[in-house]
């Protein structure tokens, strides 16, 4: 609930999830490598302190103590407090509630929040702050019951994640774990994925929370059958083990399909070079002759047969070998809409 402490108006992370996040405006004051390393959902970044000036505020408490360091950080951000001052009224304007946080709803939000005051704008500074969040989120995957899982697995192309984009439209739950690895689950997965290169093992994890959050923490969900690691990151322990043991579902479809479905999810007119590079770390498994023909049908751009080739030599196998050894259901099917209704019937079936 919101208490008053000390005349400042400060938020615990229960009510603010409990209001929906899209109800605030919420501000995140700490430096920009804070931020991208994981962040609440629907905040905005407005640094008091960029990430040079936080390191030299470190060394001065390591060194000289706290209230040495709180003295240097206001040398270092008095010039530039009406420009963030202007940036955070700004975006209140937005929202019936202004919230500011910070690493450990210290120091950073404290300024914030009092300079506000002065300027008569009512803020909610977050208790704990983002420490805090974070923690709520460890705790869900710890600790809260988490969905059961009807798994889509099937070979590579067979149309899986638009089969679930397409099913959450319809108005079934979903999660989908290739969009907040920002990797389609392969040694290619990160081409054409643009936050690739900042997803880190946090911003996972609240990608995936705030996923089931949104859909009020369904009891069921659709989810791609996935290796536990998918790129840089780990789907966490209990909602894998929801995953393999729920329900089962082998999907397919025909290989002409699968081939069309890859080279409009890859793009090799695009990202032929990225393609390249990435087939470079799976050569060791193929062999020389058959990634020499492979580099050949990329470099003359027969897209189609290159597909078809590394599915079928190398693909193919991987999947198989890794699948369940048991499903609770085969589909075949020749178009996304054909396996959705044939999803959609099983849905209704068991459930």
């Amino acid at each position: 609930m919101t208490v008053i402490s000390k005349n400042k108006l400060i938020i615990e992370i229960e009510e603010l999830l409990n209001k929906d996040l899209e109800h605030f405006s919420i501000v995140d004051v700490r430096s920009p490598s804070e931020y991208l390393n994981d962040n609440i959902p629907y905040a905005t970044n407005i640094p008091i302190l960029d990430d040079k000036e936080r390191e030299i505020v470190g060394i001065t408490y390591k060194n000289e103590g706290p209230f040495k360091a709180k003295i240097k950080a206001l040398n270092l951000i008095h010039t530039g407090l009406p420009e963030i001052l202007e940036k955070i009224i700004d975006i209140s304007k937005n929202k019936s509630e202004l919230i500011i946080y910070c690493a450990r709803g210290g120091a950073r939000s404290e300024v914030v929040q009092t300079l506000l005051n002065l300027l008569q704008v009512k803020s909610l500074k977050l208790s704990g702050g983002y420490k805090t969040f974070r923690r709520s989120v460890f705790n869900f995957f710890e600790y809260s019951k988490l969905p059961q899982c009807i798994t889509l697995y099937g070979p590579t192309g067979s149309g899986k994640t638009l089969i679930l984009n397409n099913l959450y439209e319809a108005g079934f739950s979903v999660v989908n774990l290739e969009s907040s690895a920002a990797n389609k689950g392969s040694n290619f997965g990160y081409i054409g994925e643009k936050n690739f290169n900042s997803i880190t093992q946090k911003k996972f994890e609240t990608s995936i929370w705030y996923s089931l959050y949104r859909q009020n923490y369904p009891e069921v969900i659709f989810i791609e059958g996935e290796s536990k690691k998918i790129g840089k990151v780990v789907i966490p322990e209990r909602l894998f083990l929801n995953m393999t043991s729920g329900i089962k579902i082998y999907m397919d479809m025909p290989i002409k399909k699968r081939i069309d479905f890859i080279i409009s999810e890859y793009q090799p007119h695009i990202y032929k070079n990225d393609i390249i590079s990435a087939f470079k770390s799976i050569v060791k498994y193929i062999g020389r002759a058959k990634s020499t023909l492979l580099l050949k049908l990329l470099d003359e751009n027969r897209f189609d047969e290159f597909v078809e080739l590394i599915l079928k030599i190398y693909y193919d196998p991987l999947y198989y070998h890794s699948f369940p050894e048991h499903f609770d259901y085969k589909l075949t099917y020749n178009s996304v809409e054909e396996a959705q209704d044939k999803l959609k019937d099983i849905y209704h079936r068991i459930y």
